[in-house]
């Protein structure tokens, strides 16, 4: 998902938090 690969470029460290989110 961009939304996802967008929330990582935000801020990696909450992406990481948010393991669920992964879709890739």
């Amino acid at each position: 998902n961009l939304s996802s690969n967008k929330l990582k470029e935000i801020d990696p460290a909450a992406f990481a938090q948010l393991p669920e989110l992964r879709e890739v």
